[in-house]
């Protein structure tokens, strides 16, 4: 083979892996968040994902994650009264994480987030911090 045919490829080879990296070309890498576990973790959830319509500001339902998100969620009943929106230990029953992976019951509204989908990830982390009894730590 010649020198020549051999630099083509190399060329090629090259900017296909440029192209592979382009956010443009195939789109937002998905949400990886740090390897925070825990409620560190699940504060960096909604830090990313859920504070631009439930923030202190915009607490849509009447839910503030932002100002006591610990004081909000964990063994409060949802709006409905239907479950609580943590049970400790509980993900299963815990609506939070059911709107996190489109599982909730009838009646209780949407998805979260509505307009984008979570990563694994974070899924895991809200779902691990709730299995392991919900706490500040």
């Amino acid at each position: 083979m010649s020198a020549g045919g051999s630099m083509h490829r190399w060329t090629i080879c090259g900017l296909l892996l440029i192209a592979a990296c382009d956010d443009n070309i195939f789109g937002e890498p998905p949400f990886v968040p740090l390897t925070t576990e825990g409620w560190d973790g699940v504060q960096e959830v909604f830090d990313d994902y859920c504070l631009d319509c439930h923030g202190a500001t915009a607490a849509f339902g009447q839910l503030d994650l932002e100002t006591d998100p610990y004081g909000a969620l964990v063994s409060v009943q949802s709006s409905n009264g239907a479950m609580n929106l943590v049970e400790p230990g509980d993900p299963d029953n815990s609506l939070l994480y059911l709107k996190l992976i489109d599982m909730q019951p009838p009646g209780n509204g949407s998805k979260m987030p509505p307009a984008s989908v979570l990563a694994n990830e974070a899924t895991e982390i809200v779902k691990n911090w709730i299995a392991d009894g919900a706490t500040q730590e």
